[in-house]
């Protein structure tokens, strides 16, 4: 395990869902072990049942607007995570040298309106793939995201 926290830096087009969903969720798990942030390609406003939804399962949005990432955030990331459905986005590539992984989850505002069923699909896909960073970089974690039916 690093002595120093891994930098993780998830990307999104929107930032308004998924990227502050699973930055929020690993900061949580990851703890004193991970330095989290997010961005947006094209940042919007949070839309307020995610933020519900976030407030509801206990793990709080610390914002309520999306940001636009800047080239010096994933730069200096350990790891870039761009939360992407491929089937129907372009989703960014980067230039070799920077370490990054695609989580291909659908956006859930593609069909508005959006339930909370479909948001919580959404939670429950991204505490998988947190697992698997977690367990793949040796990140301890505290609490484990419940894989129970919801």
């Amino acid at each position: 395990m690093k002595a120093t926290p891994m930098r993780i830096f998830f990307l999104s087009n929107y930032n308004r869902c998924r990227s502050q969903i699973a930055a929020r969720l690993v900061a949580h798990y990851g703890g004193a072990h991970v330095r989290v942030d997010s961005g947006g390609i094209e940042p919007k406003i949070i839309d307020p049942l995610t933020i519900q939804v976030m407030n509801e399962a206990g793990v709080p949005l610390l914002t309520e607007s999306g940001w636009a990432f800047d080239i010096l955030s994933i730069l200096e990331a350990d790891l870039v995570i761009v939360c992407c459905d491929d089937k129907r986005e372009s989703c960014p590539v980067f230039p070799t040298g920077v370490a990054y992984e695609l989580w291909n989850i659908p956006d859930p505002y593609t069909f508005v309106p959006t339930t909370t069923e479909e948001l919580m699909e959404v939670i429950f896909k991204i505490k998988g793939y947190i697992e698997q960073v977690f367990e793949k970089y040796n990140i301890p974690m505290h609490g484990e995201p419940s894989h129970s039916s919801e």
